[in-house]
């Protein structure tokens, strides 16, 4: 299909050419290039000075805790904030999947989809479903996948993780009994055993990630590179990846031929969650509300704990456990790749190590890729060299560096100015003003308007990976207190880091060979095939 667009479109251009004479060519001439010197001039001080600014002034100095009370009940940990709800109650039961063998971890995603999705107790899919719809806003399944914050706030051991399953559910308080009942059923009881699921749910995940191959590329291929830096971002690889893309075809067929083996892994996975001790209650909701649905969550708590007292199975390692205390240490290989798909547009992705275990990813940093991003990136990657879109992104948790772009009709052009980001941040000369404005917009990105659910949700995560005010603080303090002199320091890590850095490359067969000829000698890439 590229092949025959390709044609129709030279064709189409050239019977355009020949349509014209030497005065229109050339006007053509004239237009591209006005068109090129366009993108790649720089706004006057006069014209930019028309536009209205904020200040440092106007920025909001201290970074702000939502509300958390840490308490218990019956040994269980629960958590609550105080939000302006409206009388709506949300909740989070949170359980620690850490418990589970390795060799589970890419059932999840199987698992995820069947609760509240079949039947559970006395009800049928259909009639649970009613239920739930009918007395809720509604239940669903999610998981937290996370590394922990380093001592100090620096960049953690990348084998400490927080990996929980999530269910999620919300009703007005009147209803919260019945909200925490369908939440108990369906954790509990769930009809897992519906195959004709299984196999619905396989066969559409298969669909849809061979699509995605082709819209998403970037996305795959910044997983792959977490998963080379973390255990997190391996079991991410694990469960949503091209690694667990290519397992979807075993897991079919087992699915299909070996049903009651794979049913009792499900089984058990369920089992194992529910008799782990680290149970999590997450409730967010006004003081009023909270209060009266307090009773109700005693009683909700002494239901999954006597679920657990019942749920028991036996399951060999090794386990996620085991992987935390790196025996064994997961990762895949850190190495050049690009995987070949039928596409006329590239997703490109480079970066690696940039800070290792101990060290501090200053916010003045949060500045600079802002920067690099939004002006270098938008240039060079989107304007001038037409893809949908590109930027960059560096982690406080795990200290990686990646550079990407989106929908490209480039590949080695890209590399190149992936390259270049150290030699552009050299070249830079700013005046205080020009900085004030970058760490305006960066600061920004910290104080977005937030909802009553997503507050509470937001500090349960910063309480389960340790991510305390006083280290929000700081890195605020560091962005607000950025200089010219940090972008150059910013340089000198990246020419540093260079060595370690790595490509991992969706796109096509045409691009690929284009850019292996014009590579150096021992930076082409490596194709691989997708199974």
């Amino acid at each position: 299909m590229v092949k025959r667009e390709n044609a129709e479109e030279l064709k189409k251009l050239t019977e355009a050419k020949a349509a014209m004479d030497e005065t229109q060519l050339a006007e053509l001439v004239k237009e591209t290039a006005d068109l090129k010197a366009e993108q790649t001039s720089v706004d006057s001080k006069e014209k930019l000075d028309t536009l209205p600014k904020l200040s440092l002034a106007d920025l909001t100095k201290k970074d702000k805790d939502f509300d958390i009370q840490v308490g218990e009940k019956h040994g269980m940990t629960v958590l609550t904030h105080d939000v302006a709800s409206a009388g709506i109650v949300y909740s989070q039961l949170i359980l620690d999947m850490s418990v589970l063998p390795i060799d589970y971890v890419p059932l999840l995603p199987i698992l995820m989809n069947l609760l509240f999705d079949v039947g559970a107790g006395k009800f049928s899919a259909k009639e649970f479903k009613n239920e739930i719809c009918t007395h809720t806003g509604g239940i669903s399944v999610g998981k937290m996948n996370a590394l922990k914050m380093g001592k100090d706030g620096a960049v953690g051991n990348p084998n400490d993780i927080v990996f929980r399953l999530i269910v999620s559910g919300k009703a007005v308080a009147d209803q919260a009994a019945k909200l925490f009942e369908l939440m108990h059923m369906g954790i509990v009881d769930s009809k897992l055993d519906d195959k004709a699921r299984v196999l619905e749910t396989l066969k559409s995940q298969k669909s849809g990630m061979e699509s995605s191959l082709r819209s998403s590329g970037s996305s795959y291929s910044s997983t792959r590179m977490y998963a080379r830096r973390s255990l997190s971002g391996y079991f991410d690889e694990l469960t949503s990846g091209i690694t667990y893309y290519e397992a979807l075809p075993a897991l079919l067929e087992e699915a299909e031929r070996s049903w009651p083996t794979l049913l009792a892994k499900l089984q058990s996975m369920n089992k194992l969650l529910l008799q782990n001790e680290a149970l999590v209650i997450n409730l967010s909701g006004d003081k009023q509300t909270l209060t009266k649905v307090d009773p109700l969550v005693d009683a909700f708590v002494k239901s999954l704990l006597d679920s657990a007292n019942k749920s028991r199975a036996d399951a060999k390692g090794p386990f996620v456990t085991d992987a935390m205390e790196g025996k064994p240490l997961l990762r895949i290989q850190d190495e050049d790749e690009g995987f070949v798909v039928p596409t006329p547009v590239n997703y490109v992705v480079r970066g690696g190590a940039l800070f290792s275990e101990g060290d501090h990813v200053s916010g003045k940093y949060d500045v600079v890729v802002r920067l690099i991003s939004q002006s270098y990136m938008w240039d060079k990657v989107r304007v001038m060299g037409g893809a949908y879109g590109g930027g960059c992104s560096v982690s406080h948790y795990s200290g990686t560096f990646l550079c990407y772009s989106y929908r490209d009709p480039n590949l080695k052009t890209t590399l190149d100015t992936f390259d270049a980001v150290a030699t552009y941040l050299e070249k830079l000369k700013f005046s205080d003003g020009d900085v004030d404005q970058l760490i305006i917009g960066a600061v920004g990105t910290l104080d977005k308007p937030v909802s009553p659910s997503s507050k509470g949700q937001i500090s349960m995560a910063r309480w389960l990976l340790n991510d305390e005010l006083e280290y929000r603080q700081k890195r605020r303090d560091e962005m607000l207190s950025t200089t010219a002199a940090d972008f150059k320091e910013f340089s000198k890590l990246m020419r540093a880091a260079a060595k370690r850095f790595r490509n991992s490359i969706f796109g096509s067969k045409t691009a690929f060979a284009k850019a292996n000829n014009a590579l150096a000698e021992g930076r082409e890439i490596p194709l691989k095939k997708l199974q």
